[in-house]
């Protein structure tokens, strides 16, 4: 069972209003928290089965997308969605050009 601390969707949903560049920053310091404390500390293998490899792997894809503007590949479905989401708040704020939201237009085929 994977724990809320490493839920993506709780990740997205408390940084949604946040501007693009607080995001990156938000997502990078995640990925990184996550990252060393499922590898070589005490609690490792308790945070693995909390879901902290996939959570890392799930910002990894969402800073790829941020950074690139572009669907990383084997992405899932549900996370898909969830990056319209964020991407509509972005155009919203102008930060994102309009554009961007045609590429959800697309249906999902788990890469680019």
């Amino acid at each position: 069972m994977r724990s809320p601390k490493f839920d993506f969707s709780q990740f997205v949903d408390r940084v949604k209003d946040l501007t693009r560049l607080e995001m990156i920053a938000e997502a990078q310091r995640e990925h990184r928290d996550a990252e060393a404390g499922s590898f070589s500390v005490r609690g490792a293998v308790a945070r693995r089965r909390m879901g902290s490899t996939e959570f890392s792997a799930e910002l990894g894809q969402f800073l790829y997308f941020l950074q690139q503007g572009a669907k990383p590949y084997g992405m899932s479905d549900k996370n898909w969605r969830l990056y319209r989401i964020v991407t509509e708040e972005l155009v919203s704020k102008k930060e994102l050009k309009p554009e961007i939201l045609g590429m959800f237009e697309e249906p999902s085929d788990g890469g680019v």
